[in-house]
């Protein structure tokens, strides 16, 4: 099956009609190299495209759509899928599923985790118990019209093409009776139709029951506000509000998982350090995914910009008590998955943890960086600006408190609520978002978000001057930001004081004087003019110079 015809296939919740040949996962993505391809069956395996008779009346079968009789437990299931749309393997660990113990009977939920019909395939405990045995194939999901579709078994040829083994009696996993874990590194599975057309492809699977709890802090204790921002060459996120509690050696960070923001984190305090253990459970995310603080060592970062980690079981943040403030040289990771290996979902590189006050500043002007006009269709102007979470100072204020607001020739521009519907306001925004919702967090050039906007609900609206200007709401006071004014003839930036905001302020601005000397008939230069004719010149900040001729 060509790539178009399985995407097809795919959206069609596997037509039918569907061609009934192995798919190839990619002409550019290779098998893993950790996969061990079953050679043996490589070379055995049947030519035929359809599944042979004894296998479908082996694996001919309705789906088991209920939850079967048994004990119900929650497991995190690792696995490697092939993504359609992605064009390449991903990995994703801790995803959240169901396992039913009946006896020696297991069943799991949504086995093929691209497909989850919350179906249900059946395994059996060996009398050994060191190992679970599936039947291959076992049929996984039925459409309205009948057709089954069957868990079987896959492999992988050296051309990449994926293809079903129908023809096995039956796959394992290696049990653990102990923890009540199972997996098996090397197991490939596929969905595959009646016709023998092949649908994904999963390779690896661990299942591990899941037993952790969410950190509690003792009652009573205060949570105070701190600013993280992350202290390295790699200005990596913008900065954030955490919250710490400290109980004797004790302390609690909350805030450290923008996905879990309500989760706690512990450390202890030995010596001037606070160790901060991985594994820590702080949550699910979208419902699917347990996260896990682990620690790191930051190595530097890959040909993408992207940081590059060393796993440790732990981090250190090293504690200034007469300062109140955090340092941590090490990576601090939340983690999709308990398991060392485990993917990172949000990396902390080097912390840098001060105690936030609340006091009122005024805010750094903002930048803009780049403006675009559609000139050939005129149907969408754009624009890319920065608006820094820092005060004049350079010192870290709250982006939530902080907005900006533009002004297009000089007027203050009033969103269209059908066009911009992440604003909440017409003309405020917060700083954290743009048209496209929230802004990308990393940026490697600013302090704070990168925004991109697009001035395309009014076709008629010119352009002559935009000006971006910050505000920031603290302690009872909103105090503004000077003008970052953008000139669209010439595309040159201007700072200008509050309340100066189109071209002609622009152009009075660049008229102001910044010297003015006088000098006598010869051209000496004099302190001060007396009585007689003088030379008066004139500097502007323009650039230009001005010369008349004056009398006393």
């Amino acid at each position: 099956m060509n790539k178009s015809t399985l995407i097809a296939a795919c959206l069609g919740l596997f037509a039918a009609s569907a061609s009934a040949q192995s798919f190839q996962v990619s002409s550019k993505v290779s098998v893993p190299a950790e996969t061990q391809i079953r050679r043996a069956q490589l070379n055995e395996a049947t030519t035929q495209s359809e599944l042979s008779g004894s296998s479908q009346r082996k694996a001919r079968k309705h789906p088991i759509w209920d939850t079967p009789d048994g004990t119900l437990y929650d497991y995190s299931l690792t696995t490697t899928y092939y993504d359609l749309q992605m064009d390449e393997f991903v990995r994703r660990s801790a995803i959240k599923t169901s396992v039913v113990y009946d006896g020696d009977d297991i069943y799991l939920q949504n086995f093929v985790t691209s497909y989850p019909y919350n179906t249900w395939i059946k395994g059996t405990i060996n009398e050994y118990r060191n190992a679970v045995v599936f039947e291959n194939p076992q049929v996984y999901y039925e459409d309205s019209n009948g057709n089954l579709y069957y868990i079987s078994l896959a492999y992988a040829d050296a051309q990449g093409y994926i293809h079903a083994d129908t023809e096995s009696d039956e796959f394992e996993m290696d049990y653990d009776d102990a923890t009540g874990s199972f997996s098996s590194e090397d197991l490939e599975i596929c969905i595959v139709n009646e016709d023998g057309g092949v649908f994904s492809y999963n390779y690896g699977y661990a299942y591990e029951r899941f037993t952790d709890t969410l950190v509690v802090a003792p009652e009573g204790i205060v949570f105070n506000p701190y600013s993280l921002r992350y202290d390295n060459a790699y200005k990596y996120y913008v900065p954030e509000m955490v919250y710490i509690a400290r109980d004797g050696n004790d302390f609690y960070f909350k805030g450290m998982s923008t996905k879990t923001p309500e989760a706690l984190v512990k450390g202890e305090l030995v010596g001037d350090s606070i160790y901060i253990a991985g594994g820590q459970y702080v949550g699910l995310y979208d419902g699917q995914y347990y996260l896990y603080t682990k620690g790191a060592t930051y190595t530097g970062l890959d040909e993408s910009g992207y940081p590059i980690y060393r796993s440790k079981d732990y981090c250190v943040m090293y504690y200034d008590e007469a300062n109140d403030s955090f340092y941590g040289p090490d990576g601090f990771l939340i983690c999709l998955g308990k398991a060392r290996n485990a993917s990172y979902s949000q990396s902390f590189p080097t912390q840098d943890i001060k105690r936030f006050y609340e006091v009122a500043a005024t805010p750094a002007t903002p930048d803009i960086r780049g403006f675009e006009v559609d000139m050939t269709y005129n149907l969408m102007t754009s624009m890319t600006y920065v608006v820094p979470s820092e005060d004049v100072d350079g010192n870290y204020i709250n982006p939530d408190s902080l907005y900006y607001r533009f002004f297009v020739n000089g007027e203050v521009f009033v969103f269209d609520k059908d066009w911009y519907p992440m604003f909440v306001d017409s003309v405020l925004v917060n700083s954290k978002f743009s048209d496209r919702g929230q802004t990308s967090r990393q940026r490697t050039d600013c302090n704070g978000s990168y925004h991109v906007i697009a001035f395309d609900h009014d076709l008629s609206l010119s352009f002559d001057s935009i000006a971006l200007q910050s505000i920031y709401f603290m302690a009872g006071e909103e105090r503004y930001s000077d003008y970052c004014v953008y000139v669209v003839a010439d595309g040159s930036k201007h700072t200008l004081p509050s309340g100066q905001t189109g071209i002609a302020a622009i152009s009075e601005d660049n008229r102001q004087a910044t010297a003015v000397k006088y000098f006598d008939l010869s051209g000496r230069q004099i302190a001060e003019p007396g009585k007689g004719i003088y030379i008066k010149q004139t500097s502007f900040k323009d650039g230009t110079v001005q010369h008349e001729t004056i009398f006393r």
